[in-house]
């Protein structure tokens, strides 16, 4: 039985309805594009299996420690900034069944488009062999769920820097505007510098890549990852556990890059979210 469903989204915007049994509610919010929602449920039992579906994916939900007797659960949710704009349907899933929906009117986010000066050797990356391959691999590790979770209250910054190019920017290159959108925000910071976890978890890639450079990527458990690009140096394994705070790699230009900096990517259950959002946004609600 569900005594209580909260929504919560990082606009400030938030609905909230109580229920006697597992009829379906329906429930409406606001959001936009690039941002952070939160669902939190209590009354459910440990054995339910509970997801959110949302833009064609399903998302899972998981229980989280309190304090109280009853135990609450977790659903983060990823808005990407390509979400489509209007009224869209979140439906909540218990045991396969849909006891709540809820419609999201997601507005557009205004993002800039940078024109990106790259030497010819650069821009051969775009057309290198084996890009194929590496998108499967990169793919594969940012599904990872791990139920455990890693994580708890706050995370950190990966180093301190210049905020060069935002997430969600389009790229101009020769005129031409790439397919997608920047999935992070570029710190700039001399050759070399320290990047730390910005929490506990393991390390579930480490390696070089043709457009990412030396990258390293973190699961910090239930659908939270944080990737680091265009590293000089890698200093983890894969398959290592590594503490909030651990030195991860080194600044640097590795991949299609125009200067040394770190490409900061953090994404919930495979859909990218801006890093400024990820890092404020309140993991432990009360």
């Amino acid at each position: 039985m569900v005594r209580k469903l909260f929504i919560f989204f990082v606009l400030g915007y938030s609905t909230q309805s109580s229920a006697s049994s597992m009829n379906a509610l329906n429930l409406s919010t606001a959001t936009q594009q690039g941002k952070i929602a939160y669902l939190e449920l209590e009354g459910l039992q440990s054995h339910d299996k509970t997801k959110v579906r949302f833009l064609e994916n399903e998302i899972a939900c998981y229980p989280r420690s309190t304090n109280l007797n009853k135990k609450k659960w977790n659903c983060f949710i990823g808005i990407p900034a390509d979400a489509p704009i209007g009224i869209q349907s979140l439906s909540l899933l218990i045991n396969g069944s849909t006891v709540a929906t809820l419609s999201v009117d997601i507005s557009s986010c205004s993002f800039p488009v940078e024109t990106l000066s790259l030497t010819q050797e650069k821009k051969s990356l775009f057309t290198q062999k084996g890009r194929d391959l590496e998108l499967i691999k990169i793919r594969a590790a940012l599904k990872t769920e791990s139920e455990k979770r890693y994580w708890e209250k706050k995370f950190i910054w990966p180093l301190k820097g210049k905020f060069e190019s935002d997430y969600g920017e389009k790229r101009m290159v020769d005129g031409k505007l790439l397919a997608g959108y920047h999935r992070g925000l570029d710190i700039g910071a001399p050759l070399g510098t320290i990047i730390k976890a910005i929490h506990h978890g393991k390390v579930i890639l480490a390696a070089p890549f043709i457009e990412e450079g030396n990258m390293v990527m973190i699961d910090h458990g239930q659908g939270f990852i944080s990737a680091y690009l265009h590293l000089s140096k890698i200093l983890v394994h894969t398959g290592e556990f590594i503490h909030k705070g651990d030195p991860i790699g080194k600044v640097g230009s590795t991949g299609i890059s125009t200067s040394p900096h770190l490409h900061f990517g953090t994404y919930l259950h495979s859909t990218p979210v801006d890093p400024r959002y990820f890092l404020i946004f309140p993991f432990e609600p009360s």
